[in-house]
């Protein structure tokens, strides 16, 4: 169960030695590099006066904005969840290992960071008021979780996005859906697993995010649709 039981045992010990010492706090992103957090390369805060900024010169390719993910119970409280069981009704939650950011805000940016490979793009970037994009991808964490099932583990994501014009059209819409097994023997195993299977929905779903940010005048343009992995 991932050093769960031993943590509580040792919480146990320790309150009965009277030892006022507590286990550390171990925080988790999804990406390993800080870029999707800061500014776009397309783009320098500078630039930015009050008025509408165009996200990239009209001439250099689409740019898509990602608003920070909406993200339902009980993902939603900065702690890790896992599940005793694929069909258990009981969720828990590890005490010390928490999300640095709320898990909307690192799940978009994650698709700023996986999106930002794509040649097609001129720059994505996490959404700004100020700025205008070809397209704004938004999305809803639906599941996101570890689920006990000895002598291993599964994680397990369940994401739905949305990608709609600057003038609130549905260009497209999908729902991914992972699965892995894993043999984990810490958290931070688990998180990595859960950031490899993340990359891997964004991989798949890239290139259709694309497709369907062109205009319709563009050559290789793609109708919104809805599918599912």
């Amino acid at each position: 169960m991932i050093q769960r039981a031993l943590v509580c045992w040792g919480l146990c010990l320790l309150s009965v030695l009277g030892c006022r010492s507590m286990p550390e706090t171990h925080y988790y992103t999804l990406v390993a590099s800080a870029g999707a957090y800061g500014q776009s390369a397309v783009v320098q805060s500078a630039d930015v006066q009050g008025a509408d900024v165009p996200a990239a010169k009209a001439d250099a390719g689409i740019t898509l904005g990602v608003e920070p993910f909406v993200v339902d119970p009980p993902y939603d409280q900065g702690l890790l969840v896992y599940r005793l069981g694929r069909d258990a009704i009981e969720v828990g939650f590890y005490d010390y290992h928490r999300w640095a950011s709320p898990l909307g805000s690192l799940v978009a940016a994650a698709f700023v960071e996986g999106l930002r490979s794509s040649p097609d793009l001129a720059g994505s970037e996490l959404a700004m008021s100020k700025r205008s994009y070809s397209a704004v991808l938004e999305g809803r964490v639906v599941t996101f979780e570890e689920i006990d099932i000895p002598p291993g583990q599964l994680v397990r994501i369940r994401l739905e996005l949305l990608l709609q014009s600057p003038d609130g059209e549905k260009l497209w819409q999908r729902t991914l859906a992972s699965e892995s097994q894993v043999d984990a023997e810490s958290a931070t195993e688990i998180v990595d697993q859960l950031r490899r299977d993340l990359e891997g929905l964004i991989q798949e779903s890239r290139a259709e995010i694309v497709a369907a940010t062109r205009s319709p005048q563009d050559p290789g343009s793609s109708s919104s649709g809805s599918s599912e992995r």
